[in-house]
């Protein structure tokens, strides 16, 4: 290869060949050449065999802007296509899972109103079938007590929980007890043990186990009735004493005045 004379080489390689030989870098180019060729000659040579030896990364670098603007537009132009790509592909599968999420949420809602509404269901029929055993209340004589030990038995029979309960209390309360009841609007929040402490306070005017005796004992067979009704009343009042099996009959048969009836 010719060596290159000092005219192939720009000014900025001149001044860096000064510079390296400790020699002055001002002036015009013809100075430096002038210069450089008054310090070696030969100096066009090295400098040639130099240039020769340009890292790959500048010559990579010059053959890059040797490339036309419109390719370099190009490629930019293809890769901004390509990111919006892929941003549109992550965008969907974003979409997918949420629609995916969405109609697991419908689904388990879908889900609670079913058992929410299979468990009110279970809990109104419970209540219209224990309603046929529990007697009504009415607070017209003194039947609380007997009233409150049927409802406590139902209850831990079948295990009721409290709304339950208070919707079956509710349900058989008739006259002065139903309007005792909607009086006040703290009843319907109380817990049962202590709504029926207070329905004791109100309508618990229990008779004493003497009276009740004395009530049963007096109890005989009336002529105008038939002897199954006064069996039927004279056990109902046996048990509110209590009396034990083996002395009613015996009560039952003092209760007949009259062997002719």
């Amino acid at each position: 290869m010719e060596p290159l004379k000092g005219n192939n080489f720009t000014v900025v390689e001149l001044k860096e060949a000064l510079r390296e030989r400790e020699l002055s870098s001002t002036g015009s180019k013809a100075e430096l050449i002038q210069r450089l060729n008054e310090y070696d000659p030969n100096i066009w040579k090295i400098l040639s065999e130099n240039q020769d030896g340009i890292p790959d990364e500048q010559t990579d670098a010059e053959d890059y802007a040797s490339i036309p603007e419109e390719h370099h537009e190009s490629e930019l132009r293809g890769e901004r296509e390509d990111y919006m790509q892929r941003e549109l592909t992550l965008i969907h599968k974003e979409r997918e899972l949420l629609q995916r999420e969405r109609q697991l949420l419908c689904r388990k809602r879908e889900m609670n109103h079913c058992a929410s509404t299979t468990s009110i269901t279970s809990v109104a029929g419970g209540v219209r079938n224990l309603r046929d055993l529990l007697p009504e209340f009415d607070a017209s004589d003194n039947t609380f007590w007997r009233w409150k030990n049927q409802l406590e038995f139902f209850r831990n029979s079948y295990q009721l929980d409290d709304n339950t309960t208070r919707i079956l209390i509710s349900s058989r309360m008739k006259g002065r007890a139903l309007n005792w009841f909607y009086s006040k609007a703290e009843y319907v929040t109380l817990s049962i043990e202590d709504l029926l402490q207070e329905m004791a306070q109100m309508f618990d005017s229990r008779p004493s186990k003497l009276s009740l005796r004395k009530e049963f004992e007096a109890r005989i067979w009336k002529t105008e009735e038939s002897f199954c009704d006064y069996y039927h009343e004279k056990v109902i009042l046996a048990n509110r004493v209590p009396i034990a099996e083996d002395e009613l009959l015996d009560y039952v048969v003092e209760g007949i005045s009259d062997i002719r009836l």
